[in-house]
């Protein structure tokens, strides 16, 4: 189980427009993505620190979170 907390964000991320980078930062093994840029099936994936930083930068920068 993972306890998580959802916010509704005003502006939607599309993450296709961040596709490029989000394949470059994600961990080789175990990875949401594969290298086409499709995703993986599964249940929860590990999410670098620097991936989670990139992520969370385009949610405050394009939602107005600081």
């Amino acid at each position: 189980m993972v306890n998580a907390e959802y916010i509704n964000l005003i502006t939607p991320i599309t993450y296709k427009d961040y596709m490029d980078t989000i394949l470059m930062l994600q961990d080789e093994k175990y990875a949401p993505f594969n290298k086409s840029g499709r995703g993986n099936t599964g249940y929860l994936f590990r999410v670098s620190p620097k991936l989670a930083d990139f992520l969370f930068d385009i949610v405050e920068k394009t939602n107005g979170y600081t």
